[in-house]
């Protein structure tokens, strides 16, 4: 009995035999049909097989289809069963198998009906364990079987063709080459596409071009796309791309009302699922409010830390975004605006506290620190208090004005 260790041998020996066959006879006789006894045991082993499939058990699964190979029987015949075995390997995600199965389908019948999406799928496959230019090539070569087909299967080899010309371009980015991703996409765009397609298609375009980091060409091909497609599934992504081009342009007005524009926006004007909105809303939110943040600009900071503390009222999100709005008043010198922020903690930490309910540890050391800060700031304002009691009411400033950083202003 074979093991199953060497059933990819099996579905091999199938190819091999048939050449074998070719080339003994120039003119080979007719292969003789399978006996209703073959067939009875092909499928009492592929009914086998599907069994144990449905219940995960590819082990046993295999052992089944390498008997159904064993079976003295046509290619033909064992056709169904190959394409089983090919679907199962590829759902279990075992991609060597699912690939050398797949190829010997490819080479057993290469004629069939379903030989294009059979290519399709050993393309995805290649690209799946990081063959990028063996799965182009089979991408390839669904565009070029697309070529030699009758106007009868045209409408259906298209389909096909336009599905091989995305999984190329995909898969110029998985591999990282994103300039030929870019100009893939931008060539995709002058086919005849469905509107849900060229949104994709233009969407990937400014993405591609975006991970280039050429910025300015993002920024262009990104506000095109939002005139355009600015209520699709990929708008609030395409915000979260334009704001950072900007920011990394140096435009910084320019990312910050992008940014405050994405913030405002109402979910309700969208169809798209709102949970997809308020993550890139989010993402977008803290990237460039931190990084406003960091570079000293608190006043960017702060508006959009506080558009975000309105996008949900749930405390693993909005206290430790008020907890920021409380450190950028801080950095303006307005310390009564930032005790309220930290106030604003302490006094949710106790309704949820008093509720019965305890705080998880991140949630607890963000109520410890503003509660620091919180009596930091007290301190502070009665030791400046004290020293201007002490110094005199101008001695008191001249000294509280030397404590402050010259580079610091009090804007309101």
């Amino acid at each position: 009995m074979r093991s199953p260790r060497l059933l990819l041998f099996a579905a091999a020996l199938l190819l091999s035999r048939s050449a074998l066959l070719a080339d003994d006879d120039a003119s080979p006789t007719p292969t003789p049909p399978a006996t209703p006894e073959a067939l009875a045991d092909i499928a009492n082993f592929s009914n086998m097989a599907h069994s144990a499939v449905d219940i995960n058990d590819l082990a046993q699964a295999e052992k089944y289809y390498a008997k159904l190979l064993d079976v003295d029987a046509p290619d033909e015949a064992k056709k169904t069963a190959l394409f089983d075995m090919f679907d199962s390997y590829r759902t279990h995600q075992v991609y060597s198998k699912a690939i050398a199965v797949g190829e010997t389908i490819h080479q057993l019948f290469p004629a069939d009906p379903e030989t294009p999406d059979l290519l399709l799928k050993l393309g995805q496959l290649y690209r799946d364990t990081g063959a990028y230019q063996l799965a182009i090539a089979r991408f390839y070569n669904v565009l070029n079987a697309a070529l030699r087909v009758d106007q009868a299967q045209f409408a259906k080899y298209k389909a096909y063709s336009t599905q091989a010309q995305f999984e190329i371009a995909q898969t110029f980015v998985t591999s990282g080459d994103y300039q030929q991703a870019a100009r893939t996409y931008s060539m995709l765009d002058r086919l005849d596409l469905s509107p849900e397609e060229k949104a994709h298609t233009e969407f990937q375009v400014a993405y591609c071009t975006f991970l280039t980091h050429d910025f300015a060409g993002a920024v262009s091909a990104a506000q095109q796309f939002l005139e355009t497609y600015g209520d699709s599934q990929y708008a609030p992504q395409c915000h979260y791309l334009l704001s950072v081009a900007l920011r990394a342009l140096g435009r910084a007005d320019a990312a910050s009302d992008e940014t405050l524009t994405l913030l405002k926006m109402s979910k309700s004007l969208s169809g798209h699922d709102a949970a997809e909105w308020t993550y890139w809303q989010k993402k977008t939110g803290n990237q460039l409010a931190n990084e406003f943040y960091q570079s000293g600009d608190y006043l960017r900071a702060l508006a959009i830390y506080q558009a975000m503390a309105k996008l949900g009222d749930n405390p693993d999100w909005q206290w430790p975004v008020i907890y920021q709005v409380g450190l950028c008043f801080e950095r303006l010198l307005l310390p009564d605006r930032a005790a309220e922020a930290y106030h604003y903690i302490l006094d949710a930490s106790n309704k949820v506290l008093s509720g019965g309910t305890p705080l998880d540890q991140d949630l607890t050391e963000l109520t410890h620190m503003a509660d620091w800060r919180s009596k930091h700031l007290e301190w502070k304002d009665g030791a400046e208090t004290q020293l201007a009691e002490l110094l005199g009411p101008t001695a008191g400033a001249d000294a509280l004005r030397q404590t402050r950083s010259p580079t610091q202003s009090v804007t309101p």
